[in-house]
């Protein structure tokens, strides 16, 4: 075959294919797609547009149906996040906003002979610029949007949505002028670095009979506060024995020596004569005998606080604890209701075993304000391994704070009861003014040492 017969044959091959394809196309609807693969280079040589120019014509309009129209996710951040801390009274917290973002998605076409023309089926999800084929969020749903190229159109959906600021505000700490803060920040340095156990023991040796007691140089608190203030030993058998709040009066609870019910209340046996074994720095040991007591008005609630009177004051190196004399319990009035509930303040404790237990203040609610306890501290805090859970033979024992601006410990109450979850009693500065009364009754000449708490910012709680 010669080249022209070739020639024609490549024609008549061309215009049958060409018509082949307009009589599939034909036959489908609109709303049909279908993809028409371009014809070779080497065809399309063949065919002479001046001399058949419908059938290229008809050609050049369905190859560009053959582009592609894709889609891959896209997110844009109208608003960045954001972090910030705040201070609202005696918390710092820690503030967050997730910032504000689109998904929406990326259109890309590749194929055809002309520049795609885009646009959205349902603009109220969606919108698109017809040139750049930009997608802008309008409502969450999903958009379905177009391709056109020389007439003929392909369609995608595409998934939008917008994520709104999520605001987050999570407790991060305690405000550095706060009360709340001076406390904890008392205690924390005293067990950084060091291992509960044999650091808690009051005394390195004990000798009950003779009363000769050594104070353990590695006590954990060695050095912050002033210990004189807590009696070793009563009579020789209760070592639960109160702190004492003036040079000759000292509180304990009043079930220690045995009690009676009286009018309802608590009533002590006669206490007259009980001996409590004190021991200053230099390891000295002094004997206060027990001259009278009365229980403290109990304000409707069982009297277990006991204020008794030494026969004799106690010698200058033995030191009286200092008390709180707000109204009600120990420093509530100065650490704020979300402060007590989010953050743990330390609390003291000696207990019968003559150690230093770390727990954190349990701040009771109206009526019972004038109690003050001692709970499991937060898993957060490093105070949990310092605790030791009240128990039968703790009553009497002291509950305090220390501050960083004296080694004279605080004195908050007295164990009278212990459960589950820790120990409480009555509080000593919830019954200052009752205490006052009393000792000036029983002849005191003794003032109760106060803590001054003028710089602390004052919370109205209840």
């Amino acid at each position: 075959m010669n080249n022209m017969n070739r020639l024609q044959t490549w024609k008549y091959a061309a215009i049958i294919s060409a018509l082949f394809l307009v009589a599939l196309f034909s036959t489908n609807t609109a709303a049909e797609a279908f993809t028409i693969q371009p014809l070779s280079p080497s065809a399309l040589i063949k065919i002479s547009p001046s001399s058949h120019s419908s059938v290229w014509s008809i050609i050049s309009d369905l190859l560009p149906y053959s582009f592609a129209f894709t889609e891959s996710p896209l997110q844009v951040t109208t608003q960045a996040p954001t972090a910030a801390s705040t201070t609202v009274n005696d918390i710092v917290y820690s503030d967050s906003n997730t910032g504000v973002f689109q998904n929406i998605c990326s259109l890309s076409v590749s194929g055809g002979f002309s520049s795609p023309v885009f646009s959205s089926a349902n603009p109220s999800i969606a919108t698109v610029d017809p040139s750049s084929g930009i997608v802008s969020y309008v409502s969450n749903g999903t958009a379905l949007l177009n391709a056109t190229i020389n007439g003929f159109t392909k369609q995608i959906a595409c998934p939008v949505n917008q994520v709104n600021n999520i605001f987050t505000r999570v407790f991060y700490g305690l405000n550095p002028s706060s009360m709340g803060w001076t406390l904890d920040q008392a205690v924390r340095p005293l067990i950084s670095g060091k291992s509960p156990g044999s650091s808690q023991n009051v005394y390195s040796s004990v000798d009950d009979v003779n009363h000769i007691y050594v104070r353990n140089p590695n006590l954990f608190t060695a050095g912050a506060y002033d210990p004189t203030p807590f009696p070793a030993l009563v009579d020789g058998g209760t070592t639960g024995s109160g702190v004492l709040i003036a040079q000759d009066m000292l509180v304990t609870a009043c079930h220690v020596f045995g009690s009676n019910p009286v009018n309802g209340g608590m009533g002590c046996l006669n206490v007259t004569g009980s001996k409590f074994y004190f021991v200053d720095m230099n390891n000295n040991t002094f004997v206060a005998t027990v001259s009278t007591s009365t229980v403290v008005v109990d304000r409707g609630m069982t009297g277990d606080l006991l204020l008794v009177k030494f026969s004799n004051p106690l010698p200058a190196s033995i030191h009286p604890a200092l008390v709180y004399s707000t109204s009600t319990q120990s420093t509530s009035d100065y650490i704020s209701c979300p402060a007590q509930k989010l953050s743990v303040i330390p609390i003291l404790s000696n207990n019968q075993f003559r150690t230093i237990s770390v727990g954190a203040v349990a701040y009771a609610t109206p009526p019972v304000y004038f109690v003050v306890g001692i709970g499991i501290p937060n898993s957060s805090t490093p105070y949990v391994p310092w605790f030791i859970y009240p128990r039968g033979g703790d009553s009497g024992t002291a509950m305090f704070e220390i501050l960083p601006s004296t080694t004279t410990p605080v004195a908050l109450g007295t164990y009278e009861s212990a459960g589950y979850n820790g120990g409480a009693g009555m509080s000593i500065g919830g019954y200052y003014s009752d205490i006052v009364a009393d000792m000036a009754i029983m002849g005191s000449p003794y003032s109760l040492n106060t803590v001054d708490l003028s710089g602390f910012p004052k919370y109205s709680c209840y």
